[in-house]
């Protein structure tokens, strides 16, 4: 069997988003977010599909609370 295929890199609203390990028995990959000084700002387990949809949640409700 082989492995999935890692999932690339992304930046979205200034973080760079990159792949540390997996995937874990469900398919996730474990993601780490790091900011434009290089600090991790966030670390967890999610499907590359999960983690856009959760930015884009994110988004809208900061633009919908103004």
């Amino acid at each position: 069997m082989t492995s999935p295929k890692r999932p690339s890199p992304l930046r979205l609203r200034g973080l760079s988003y990159s792949v540390v390990r997996g995937p874990n028995a469900e398919g996730d990959w474990y993601w780490r977010a790091r900011d434009a000084e290089d600090r991790t700002v966030w670390t967890g387990w999610s499907s590359r599909a999960a983690l856009l949809q959760a930015r884009r949640e994110r988004f809208l409700s900061r633009l919908f609370a103004r």
